[in-house]
């Protein structure tokens, strides 16, 4: 009912805006001017304000656009910098001489937008045109797109044109990440080699050089890398912790060759406020527990558990922990840390296992939750479950992906909205909107022909006044006056100047928001139905005091079904009636239909002045207002030039934007066809992954539960052996006792 209600309501609002019914029914009369060459002035006045400027404008369009285009990249509004650039592209050939810059910035733009495949396609172009202005750019964005997305179409071609070319650091850095990637360690190398000769880069570069060597099983060669690595002074935060990967990087090298002491030695000069510390820290403890030093060992366990380590790292630090507490004898600090370890993930593989048994298909179950739409019911996974599976990156990228392609694809219908909004606007009456100066210059042309309408007919009734008006001309008059004042009557209806204009429209606009703070009220009703299903969906699955039945499940699922089904249709209407409201909206103001109608009784009212000015001649004129009233009609004819000139300008600017839209649309469409090879490439991708992650943390946490289980009987089997010992030593004690009371009381007998 209220949305029947709200739809009756904006239907009145756009006839109210269309009639001008929602504004005062007189507005103030438009007050003759002393002076009719003060009207000459004031048209001189809006054509130099108003018409020559634009006229100007016109002619450096392009500079003008790529101006704006640049100005939007550096404010870093990539969607409106890649539409500007896109449209200059599509406009200007090679010749232009921004043109290699308007592909680069383009290419960057969509490469910010996410939108890789259209940003490779107009990088690709600008490479092809060889070298010059942005090529380095351009190639190192394009590798570094390949990367990041693993999609190494093209790259060899890149990098064949890079070869003996002297490109940057940077360049040279992200070739040799792309071709490590590619498992090319040799030429990796080289690039990173290279790119160390660089300033910026000489640490990095280096260390990734060790890196390639280290994947090529150069170990004595990655080791001196590495060591010239940490002989550098750092520049930078970057060089600091490339820095101490190299002391990790040693460190393993020392370990895997049996030299404990060097490895120590490395691992113990990352600092504790290094982001690397953990990582040290528990290679280190394995170095210790290679040299048996079991106490120290379980230090360093101790202290990394108390650095809030990563959720999949926990379980293996608490079992090293347990395990060396067994190595040193300390049973009760074992038998603690494995009871420890149950108490902390039990309770996990319970929920996993109970979580697999209430799914018919768990493979499909993954592939649904990854997919979920925001704002649907969700279904539910218990919280220790989703903390485990979020830690494994896999899924982490895999969710993230789905995340950015319902993101994408959200972004694009919005924009498709928007598109359809300003088509709307441009399509009607009230279009000049869109252009706050030329809506104001065509508000100032009204303002200045109502004050010449009314100079024209205050001279009229002067002129009566002094003329003895008699016979036939004077019943003539009678009848044009009556004509004149009706005229007038309407013409006064309508505002009389820019400030009247502008408050009709602030009417107007304000029964908008009204109807559109009842629609925000009930799209609160919506979220908060919403909010209400979902705490009973919460409530139903982890707090109802026992099993539903399958009777009762089904039906439960029918009605949340059906209440789903009647939120997503009032959601659906209201977001149609927003809709509404905002394209009524649009159509709203200076050059609407109900100004177009205003200035048709203008024409009305000066075509009847002609006559009755015609109609009386010059009776009772002296020659001022003679002189003054021979300017009228050259005065209407600059008017009527100075509109159709806004007009023309209107229409320019509509023809821009609408290529503009054009340009949009394109890139819209280029989305799409991203968003459908995403789409297919990650169709199910994501919920196997996730699936497959569950099992593994699944088998994981048994094997986990069981060697905490097996730990405890171990440690209860030692402490057992240990009474054992104890009381056969007793046995043995008491025993060698009293064969020496026997031999003692036998000397005595």
């Amino acid at each position: 009912m209220k949305f029947n209600q709200l739809k009756t309501l904006i239907a009145s609002a756009s006839l109210f805006a269309a009639l001008g019914l929602m504004t005062p029914s007189v507005f103030a009369q438009a007050q003759p001017v002393e002076n009719p060459g003060e009207i000459t002035r004031a048209i001189s006045e809006l054509e130099n304000t108003f018409i020559k400027p634009a006229e100007v404008a016109s002619q450096y369009r392009t500079e003008s656009r790529l101006n704006d285009a640049r100005v939007a990249y550096y404010l870093e509004d990539y969607q409106r910098a890649s539409v500007l650039f896109m449209d200059l592209v599509r406009r200007e050939t090679e010749a232009f001489p921004s043109y290699r810059e308007s592909l680069f910035l383009l290419g960057d733009s969509l490469y910010r937008l996410r939108n890789y495949q259209a940003s490779r396609r107009y990088l690709k172009q600008l490479i092809d045109m060889g070298r010059g202005t942005h090529f380095d750019d351009a190639a190192r964005l394009y590798l570094e797109m390949a990367y990041e997305s693993r999609n190494f179409e093209g790259v060899d071609q890149i990098l064949s044109k890079l070869q003996g070319q002297g490109v940057d650091g940077a360049l040279d850095y992200i070739s040799g990440k792309t071709l490590y990637r590619q498992g090319k360690f040799e030429e990796a190398r080289q690039s990173f080699m290279r790119a160390s000769s660089n300033p910026e880069y000489s640490v990095v570069g280096l260390y990734f050089a060790g890196v390639a060597q280290v994947a090529q099983k150069e170990y004595d060669a990655a080791l001196t890398t590495f060591q010239t690595v940490t002989s550098k002074t750092p520049g930078n935060p970057r060089d600091i912790s490339v820095i101490e990967l190299a002391y990790i990087a040693q460190g393993r090298l020392a370990y895997e060759r049996g030299d404990h002491e060097s490895a120590i030695d490395l691992y113990n000069r990352v600092p504790r406020e290094s982001e690397h510390f953990d990582r040290a820290l528990w290679e280190f403890t394995w170095v210790l527990v290679a040299k048996e030093m079991y106490r120290e060992a379980r230090r360093n366990v101790e202290i990394l558990l108390l650095n809030d380590p990563n959720p999949a790292f926990e379980p293996e630090a608490k079992l090293l922990k347990a395990d060396l507490s067994i190595l040193l004898n300390e049973y009760e600090l074992a038998e603690d840390d494995f009871k420890d370890i149950l108490t902390t993930f039990e309770p996990v593989k319970t929920e996993m296992d109970k979580l697999a048994a209430e799914q018919q298909d768990l493979q499909a179950f993954f592939s649904i939750l990854v997919e979920e739409v925001p704002g649907e019911e969700a279904r539910q996974m218990p919280p220790l479950v989703t903390k485990w599976l979020e830690s494994d990156d896999s899924v982490a990228a895999a969710t993230a992906m789905i995340r950015d392609v319902r993101n994408v694809s959200r972004d694009i219908e919005d924009t498709g909205s928007v598109i359809r909004e300003i088509n709307a606007r441009l399509s009607s009456g009230a279009r000049v909107q869109s252009f706050p100066e030329l809506s104001e210059g065509l508000a100032q042309g009204i303002e200045v022909e109502n004050q010449l309408l009314a100079t024209r007919h205050a001279m009229l009734e002067k002129q009566v006044s002094s003329a003895n008006l008699s016979g036939d001309l004077a019943t003539r008059w009678q009848a044009m006056a009556s004509e004149l004042e009706a005229i007038k009557a309407a013409h006064e209806r309508a505002p009389q100047s820019r400030v009247e204009l502008a408050e009709r429209e602030e009417l107007i606009f304000q029964e908008y928001d009204r109807l559109r703070a009842q629609l925000d009220a009930v799209a609160y009703q919506i979220d908060s139905q919403n909010a209400q299903l979902a705490a009973v969906n919460t409530y139903l699955e982890r707090e109802y005091g026992r099993d539903l039945s399958q009777d009762e499940k089904d039906r439960v699922d029918a009605l949340r079904a059906e209440i789903r089904g009647t939120l997503k249709e009032l959601e659906d209407l209201r977001a149609q009636i927003q809709a509404e409201i905002a394209e009524s909206r649009s159509m709203v103001g200076v050059g609407d239909d109900v100004v177009r109608a205003e200035g048709n009784i203008r024409k009305r009212y000066q075509d009847a002045l002609a006559r009755a000015e015609s109609m009386l001649g010059s009776q009772g004129l002296d020659s001022s207002m003679q002189t003054a009233r021979a300017e009228f009609p050259q005065q209407h004819q600059r008017l009527d030039a100075y509109f159709a000139k806004l007009e023309s300008l209107v229409d320019e600017k509509v023809s821009e934007i609408r290529s503009e839209i054009e340009g949009e649309e394109r890139l819209l469409a280029e989305h799409r066809a991203s968003l459908q090879e995403l789409m297919f490439a990650s169709q199910g991708g994501a919920g196997v992954l996730a699936y497959l992650n569950f099992m593994r943390t699944r088998a994981k946490f048994d094997e986990l539960v069981l060697r905490a289980d097996v730990g405890l009987i171990d440690v209860k089997w030692q402490k057992k052996e240990r009474i054992s010992n104890q009381i056969n030593q007793l046995f043995e004690d008491r025993t060698s006792e009293l064969r020496m009371l026997q031999e003692a009381f036998n000397e005595v007998r």
